[in-house]
């Protein structure tokens, strides 16, 4: 009788979309721990926000200590663990609910910061696993110059954070103005490229303008922002403009 044999599942597990998928995921479940802090510690009654005032210590304290166990212990036997990325993937997570948790109970203005971060972050990761390379980066800069806009147009209300904003939002527009400054030295006929490690963040042969153009665009929008809430609330709607015209273009350009 002729042995039977069985095919290997042709899925690629690895493939371009699999980190993506993975962070993804990992920012729903932070984006539904911190939605669950707004429900009770914000949004809550008396009796619940004076309860997760003392329930945020504990999380915070007891997720660090667990996430930092698992994370070195993850690091250790790595080689002799068959599961170790899922185990990483949990660590981190647990970590970030430990830190968002003592963050939250130092100062409650932090959670939508957070939740507009991690929202943030995510979309930009999807996006760098749809476009090309140049119009990831090109939306990335956006999307930081998006966030910082937000930023800037929360602190500036606040007396006790408004000079830190504004130190950031011009440390921020300088960062901007070195990554176009960067891609215009990088790309080009006989030129590198701009790479990580084995990650190629910007091959030689991508068109640098986009990148540089958007980079300009969101260094000027906060610097505009910085100068008070009405300048920084048309500067967010240039802004979204730009992102919807860009994503629209390059969306047409690879159909």
């Amino acid at each position: 009788m002729a042995k039977r044999t069985t095919k290997k599942s042709s899925i690629n597990w690895d493939g371009p979309m699999n980190l993506p998928m993975k962070l993804f995921l990992a920012g729903c479940a932070a984006e539904l721990y911190l939605m669950l802090v707004r429900r009770f510690y914000v949004n809550g009654s008396i009796r619940q926000v004076v309860a997760w005032d003392g329930y945020l210590l504990y999380i915070g304290i007891a997720a660090l200590v667990i996430g930092a166990a698992l994370g070195v212990f993850t690091y250790v036997k790595r080689k002799t663990i068959k599961n170790a990325e899922p185990l990483a993937w949990v660590a981190g997570l647990i970590g970030f609910v430990g830190i968002s948790s003592l963050l939250i109970k130092w100062n409650m203005t932090i959670l939508a910061l957070l939740m507009a971060l991690i929202a943030c972050v995510t979309i930009i990761v999807i996006l760098w696993g749809l476009f090309d390379r140049e119009c990831s980066l090109a939306l990335s800069a956006l999307g930081v110059g998006l966030l910082g806009l937000w930023t800037i147009r929360r602190g500036l209300d606040s007396l006790s954070v408004a000079n830190f904003v504004r130190v950031g939002g011009v440390i921020l527009a300088l960062i901007l103005l070195g990554v176009a400054a960067l891609v215009f030295k990088n790309t080009g006929k006989g030129r590198s490229g701009i790479r990580f490690g084995k990650f190629t963040v910007l091959p030689a042969t991508a068109d640098p303008r986009p990148v540089m153009l958007c980079c300009g665009i969101s260094a000027a929008a906060l610097v505009v922002g910085l100068i008070g809430l009405r300048p920084a609330y048309y500067c967010t709607w240039v802004l979204i403009a730009v992102i919807f015209a860009l994503a629209v273009y390059y969306t047409v350009k690879q159909l």
